[in-house]
């Protein structure tokens, strides 16, 4: 039977049942372990009765075990005392966009956002059915709230069930996996899609920890990716999110996928239930996230199998990576950290406890992520210093509503740059460019005598080249072209199912217009970083400020700098009718430079716009650029002949 089943088909056993199991999750609906542990094969003897199971064919990751009574009072009682070792305490759920099917998991170390979970008495364990329709409904409805979740280690004799073996406790480096860690949550706590420290899979060996977690009270709902898809997982979170080098690249992401997400990308996964006294262990280097669904109690422990290897020639570690201590004596390569976690970008990291700075410490759920702010006078103070700034710089400015009560350190790092979109300054800036379009003589002669290449990213190449080297054109039309140039070849890469650019191809091109190909790796890049700033919204491209010589002193790299958790925000402070304006406004002016659009009247369209202090009368006169009967106003001509259009088409006339 493959690895990648879900179904049980038989039953086996590692060791002979001294006790009757209790446990509600023997018979539960949906559910039938082939496997079962006893009494004796829990703690020191744990490892020699996994080897036995987990290397069969057949083993579908879970293992039915005894449990002794569970007092919760005695765990309850550990949290009033306050000195409890603790990586985190809580969740907060940063959801993608709607209907996008995935979620950001943040974390807190804060001890006062833990609060003790309302155990039920009774635990109901659902059939796949259902547990299905509760994942869909969750991903659906993500808690606003911080949910209490909290992981570490605690003093309670439970934790003697989970033995990590030998191999792990002989290995001083590996000392904080030496114990188990506790997973005690509420009602929709959760785990990011991720392996284990040191997981790194070559070809079809697979290298680094293993991971057990036993349920002692509650629910928890596991989505498994089936290791046959384990790459085709990895692509999809890479192509879509900006990650680094490290082995650990997916799990940075603090990204929980769901079923339907799963689906829709053809990724193969599979669910598993786990109620009190069932064992999850995923296979080596295995993606997983997990759901609480109800408060519930967990332990977990890294172990290792004899001839397990933990460390691989292809493995890579970042400084958001755990156990440090270990890969650092091992001389395990370091790449760089996840863009988002750059110094530059990371000032409201909150840094206490980071593995990079407790070297021997297990990688944390979530660690690269801030945690999100609670409402602070300091928070409210920042925001109200940022609106005077921006008010005194540009009054007529159109600042976006924000709930304070939501907002966080990450969203004010941002907010400079929205507002100078929203600003009088980048109305001024569109109606500058259209101004020197109106001024702009008709097809040049020489032009029309230039012979136009056939093949499409050959013309935005060659209208690069011109764009870059007459200096009567603004820099504008430079980042235009920059951008057309990279849609042009993304698009070309898609259609012949290339990862990237061929080398080969960037060179001839370089070759034949008269190019260096640094030069078009350069502007190709250039366009990719412009094309996902300005994301949904196009026709805000012309709006962001050309050069920092103005009030707002957003440098290029002010700009650049807008990637992962903190280009998200940007967009999402964005999205308000008030920018569909403006991206419908910049839209026109790209169809006039692009002669797709007849402009009638350029007065007082344009001496409107530029005089008009409120933004919404500046946009509405700028909208009668092509309001009017086309028989008063003529087409642009473009000095090119041709010019790529947004969209990746082009428009000939």
């Amino acid at each position: 039977m493959s690895r990648d089943s879900d179904t049980a088909a038989s039953t086996s056993t590692a060791g002979t049942a001294d006790i009757r199991l209790t446990s509600p999750d023997a018979s539960a609906p949906g559910s039938s372990p082939k496997f079962i542990l006893s009494a004796a094969d829990m703690g020191e003897g744990l490892i020699q009765a996994l080897q036995k199971i987990i290397t069969l064919d057949d083993f579908d990751n879970e293992i039915l075990v005894p449990l002794p009574p569970i007092d919760l009072d005695l765990f309850k009682a550990k949290f009033n005392a306050k000195d409890y070792d603790c990586q985190y305490t809580a969740n907060i759920f940063k959801p993608g966009p709607k209907g996008k099917g995935y979620t950001h998991v943040y974390i807190s170390e804060c001890k006062s956002d833990f609060e003790w979970p309302d155990f039920p008495k009774e635990v109901k364990i659902p059939t796949h059915e259902e547990a299905r329709t509760w994942l869909d409904t969750f991903f659906s409805d993500l808690p606003e709230d911080p949910v209490p979740y909290f992981s570490g280690h605690l003093d309670v004799p439970y934790e003697d069930l989970l033995n990590p073996g030998p191999e792990i406790l002989e290995e001083l480096d590996l000392a904080d996996l030496h114990r188990p860690y506790w997973h005690i949550g509420g009602d929709k706590s959760a785990n990011r899609h991720h392996t284990e420290d040191l997981d790194c899979l070559e070809g079809t060996i697979a290298y680094g920890l293993r991971s057990a977690n036993l349920v002692l009270a509650g629910v928890k709902l596991w989505i498994l990716i089936a290791m046959r898809h384990t790459k085709k997982f990895e692509d999809f979170i890479t192509e879509m999110w900006e990650c680094n080098k490290c082995s650990q690249r997916v799990g940075h992401q603090s990204l929980l996928i769901s079923p339907s997400r799963l689906e829709k990308e053809e990724i193969d996964f599979y669910i598993k239930i786990a109620g009190p006294g069932k064992l999850i262990l995923p296979h080596l280097c295995q993606y997983h996230g997990i759901v609480n669904m109800g408060p519930g109690i967990a332990l977990s422990v890294n172990f290792k199998l004899p001839g397990d290897r933990l460390i691989s020639k292809g493995l890579r570690r970042c400084n958001r990576c755990g156990v440090s201590t270990f890969t650092g004596r091992h001389r395990v390569p370091s790449v760089d950290p996840p863009a988002e976690l750059e110094d530059s970008q990371s000032g409201d990291l909150e840094r206490a406890a980071l593995p990079s700075e407790v070297p021997g410490r297990k990688r944390k759920a979530c660690e690269e992520f801030p945690r999100k702010p609670k409402t602070t006078r300091a928070i409210e103070r920042r925001l109200g210093d940022l609106e005077k700034k921006v008010k005194a710089s540009d009054p007529s400015c159109r600042i976006p509503q924000i709930d304070p009560s939501k907002l966080s350190e990450r969203q004010l790092d941002v907010f400079e740059r929205v507002v100078a979109i929203r600003s009088k300054l980048a109305m001024n800036q569109l109606v500058t460019l259209t101004r020197e379009l109106q001024r702009q003589q008709p097809v040049m002669a020489q032009d029309l005598d230039v012979p136009q290449p056939e093949d499409l990213i050959d013309k935005r190449i060659l209208h690069l080249k011109r764009a870059v080297e007459e200096s009567a054109l603004s820099k504008f039309r430079v980042r235009y072209a920059q951008v057309c140039l990279a849609r042009a070849v993304d698009e070309d890469k898609k259609d012949k199912g290339l990862a990237r650019a061929g080398h080969n191809d960037i060179q001839a091109r370089a070759e034949r217009l008269e190019m260096s190909k640094a030069d078009i790796n350069y502007h190709l890049q250039e366009g990719r970083k412009w094309a996902t700033i300005c994301g949904p919204h196009e026709g805000l491209l012309p709006l962001i400020l050309l050069d920092s010589n103005n009030k707002f002193k957003i440098p290029k790299k002010g700009w650049h700098e807008l990637r992962g958790q903190y280009l998200e925000d940007f967009h999402g402070l964005l999205d308000d009718p008030f920018t569909q304006d403006l991206d419908a406004a910049g839209k026109v002016f790209l169809d006039i430079l692009d002669g797709l659009e007849k402009v009638v009247k350029w007065e007082p369209a344009l001496t409107d716009a530029a005089r008009d202090e409120d933004l919404a009368s500046a946009l509405k006169s700028y909208m009668l650029l092509t309001k009017q009967s086309s028989r008063l106003g003529y087409v642009v001509s473009n000095t090119m002949g041709e010019w790529p259009t947004l969209d990746g088409s082009w428009h000939s006339r």
